[in-house]
C-alpha cells in the first residue's frame, strides 16, 4: 500500500461500499470518506477521503488523499508493502500519505480507462517522496465483473517498480 490505482468516481450521496480493501460512504454528491480494514489488521490505522472535481456522464476526475499511520512491527506483519519495509524499525512514528488524481474515461458503454497520479509523502524521522503513475484498460461484459489491464510505473528519477497484468 498505497493502491497506487484509483478510478475518478466518487461514491454518491447515501451510498455505502463495504469490501476488504475499502470502507467508504458518500457524504454529500461531490465526498466520500474510507477506511481500509485490511490495513488495521496489518497495524497501519488509516483514513481516506475524495472528492469529485469534475463529472460528466463519460469523464470524471476524483482528488484523493489518505493518512496511514504504521505503528511499531507494520513491516513485519504477515503482508506489508514495499514501503512500509524500507522504512526503518526505529521509535520514531511512521507515516505516508498519498496524495493522487485520478481520471475515468467510459471509451464505450461497457470499457472504461482510469489513470491515476500519485505522489506519496512518507514519514519516518525524515521526509521522502515518491510520484507514480498508473494505467487500468477495464472491460465489464456483465453487471459487477470486469476484465482489467494495468501498468504501473512507481518512482520515475529512483525506479521503485513497474507492474503489468490482467485480473478479473
Amino acid at each position: 500500500f498505497p493502491l497506487w490505482e484509483n478510478t475518478g468516481v466518487v461514491l454518491g450521496h447515501g451510498r455505502f461500499a463495504l469490501a476488504t480493501n475499502q470502507v467508504g460512504a458518500g457524504m454529500g454528491d461531490r465526498v466520500q470518506i474510507s477506511v481500509n480494514p485490511m490495513r488495521f489488521a496489518f497495524r497501519a490505522p488509516n483514513f481516506g477521503m475524495k472528492a469529485a472535481l469534475f463529472s460528466t456522464p463519460r469523464v470524471r476526475i476524483a482528488a484523493a488523499a489518505e493518512l496511514i499511520w504504521l505503528l511499531p512491527g507494520a513491516s513485519d506483519a504477515f503482508s506489508t508493502s514495499n514501503i512500509s519495509s524500507r522504512m526503518s524499525e526505529g521509535r520514531t512514528d511512521k507515516f505516508i500519505a498519498p496524495l493522487a488524481i485520478s481520471s475515468s474515461f467510459a471509451l464505450a458503454e461497457r470499457v472504461l480507462l482510469h489513470a491515476t497520479l500519485t505522489g506519496l509523502v512518507t514519514y519516518a524521522g525524515r521526509p521522502d517522496a515518491w510520484i507514480g503513475l498508473t494505467g487500468v484498460c477495464e472491460w465489464r461484459p456483465l453487471l459487477h465483473h470486469s476484465l482489467a489491464l494495468h501498468v504501473t510505473e512507481v518512482g520515475f528519477w529512483r525506479h521503485d517498480f513497474v507492474q503489468f497484468g490482467g485480473s478479473y
